[in-house]
C-alpha cells in the first residue's frame, strides 16, 4: 500500500506538512493528510474531515481498483489545523479493526435496492436504542433506500450494518421491497 510506505517514510523522519491526495487519472486533488512532527494530526477527503477520512483513504487504497496518488510537500501546520492526534501504528491497528469488522459482517449486509421505513409502534413503545442506531433511524426517515442509508452515512459500512440488523431484530423496521 503507497500510503502506508508514503506514511511510515514520513514519520520516521518527523515530518512536518502535508501528503496531497490526488485522483491518479486525473491529476484531481481529493484531500489531504497532515502531518506534525511524524505523527498524524489531520485529513480531509471527499468532503470529510477527520479520523474517518483518513482511514477512508486507506479503504479505498485497500479496494482491488486503487486510484490514488500521494504527493509530499513540507509545510508548518498551525495548532489550528489540529484535528487529531494519533501514530501511525495505531492507526494500522484501528484499521485492521476496521478491516476484520467489514469482512465479519459482509453476510449480514442487506441488499442496497431494499426499502425499509420506521416502525411507528416502535416510536411509541419509546425503546431504548444505541447512538449509533439512532443515526441510522435518522438516516431512514430521510432515505428509504439501504444504498442511501450507507452512502449518507458518517459512520463506517459494518457500524451501519450492525444497527440496520440490531434495529431489525428490535421490530423497529419495516422492510417494503
Amino acid at each position: 500500500m503507497a500510503l502506508i510506505k508514503t506514511l511510515r517514510e514520513q514519520s520516521a523522519i518527523g515530518f512536518d506538512g502535508k501528503i496531497i491526495v490526488q485522483d491518479k487519472a486525473m491529476s484531481q486533488h481529493l484531500g489531504s493528510i497532515l502531518l506534525c512532527a511524524g505523527t498524524l494530526v489531520g485529513c480531509s477527503f471527499n468532503g470529510e474531515r477527520g479520523k474517518k477520512s483518513l482511514l477512508n483513504i486507506l479503504m479505498q487504497e485497500f479496494s482491488s481498483n486503487p486510484s490514488l496518488d500521494y504527493v509530499v510537500e513540507p509545510e508548518v501546520i498551525g495548532l489550528e489545523l489540529i484535528q487529531f492526534e494519533i501514530e501511525l501504528n495505531d492507526l494500522e491497528e484501528e484499521f485492521r479493526n476496521i478491516l476484520e469488522q467489514t469482512e465479519k459482517n459482509k453476510k449480514l449486509k442487506p441488499p442496497g435496492n431494499k426499502r425499509v421505513i420506521v416502525n411507528s409502534d416502535f416510536i411509541c413503545r419509546g425503546a431504548n436504542i444505541e447512538p449509533k442506531e439512532f443515526d441510522v433511524l435518522c438516516l431512514i426517515s430521510d432515505f428509504g433506500k439501504i444504498q442511501d442509508i450507507y452512502e449518507n452515512s458518517f459512520l463506517y459500512e459494518f457500524e451501519v450494518t450492525n444497527a440496520l440488523v440490531s434495529l431489525r431484530k428490535k421490530g423497529a423496521l419495516k422492510v417494503l421491497s
